[in-house]
């Protein structure tokens, strides 16, 4: 074996080690900061091995939050497992169709989802590539009001990130998945005072839960539109 391949093999090491430290550093902190932040707002840290990720669940002002890492294959590093941090929020609000809306990133999910043929809505400013599925037609031209249309798009512009939202006749929740690994407290208390805002705004007003919530569930979207030709 030449120098040349020996010196390149020790910078593989090295670059290696390096790699595996920082890392090892980074899950440490994050574990630190999220029991920290568990701790203040009064939630559950669940903690897991030393070398994984722990996870935050519980109600953070008045809403079910959960926070955690997920393992996810990665097509451009030859299915390589990349492990993001995911927030999500829950409100008590259901609606009277199942629904799956996201960014272009969250494509994969929204189609395992398959809550019903995608909708394209003609409203000026709009990202073509974000999704929306539904299984009421009806409802969701009605729901997506020109402010529900601006906060969505809103959302779904952050970067970096796989955002949606998605629902059903119980519940409705907003997720977001990242690479960062959110060892901010303060960004993490941002992130979720942000979605939390958002979630209000989308929620059914009074009198859409009387033309809507209370009646039963509507054919889905493909038949809606074969019914109608």
């Amino acid at each position: 074996m030449s120098y040349f391949w020996i010196f390149v093999y020790i910078l593989f090491v090295i670059f290696v080690l390096t790699l595996f430290f920082w890392s090892t550093f980074i899950l440490l902190q994050q574990k630190k900061v999220w029991e920290k932040f568990a701790k203040k707002h009064d939630l559950v840290f669940r903690k897991a091995g030393f070398f994984e990720s722990g996870a935050v669940e519980g109600n953070y002002k008045k809403h079910r939050i959960g926070l955690f890492s997920e393992g996810r294959r990665d097509e451009a590093t030859r299915g390589m497992i990349k492990y993001r941090t995911v927030i999500e929020v829950v409100f008590d609000f259901g609606m009277p169709a199942f629904g799956a809306l996201g960014n272009e990133n969250s494509l994969h999910i929204i189609d395992a989802l398959n809550f019903g043929t995608p909708h394209h809505p003609d409203y000026k400013g709009w990202n073509k590539r974000h999704l929306i599925t539904c299984s009421n037609r009806k409802f969701i031209v009605d729901y997506l009001t020109p402010k529900r249309m601006d906060k969505l798009n809103g959302f779904f512009n952050m970067k970096n990130v796989i955002a949606m939202m998605i629902f059903d006749k119980e519940d409705a929740f907003l997720r977001v998945e990242m690479g960062d690994p959110m060892t901010d407290p303060k960004k993490i208390e941002q992130l979720l005072d942000k979605l939390i805002v958002l979630g209000q705004d989308l929620k059914l007003t009074k009198e859409e839960e009387k033309k809507w919530v209370q009646a039963s569930d509507q054919a889905p979207l493909e038949e809606e539109e074969a019914s109608s030709t």
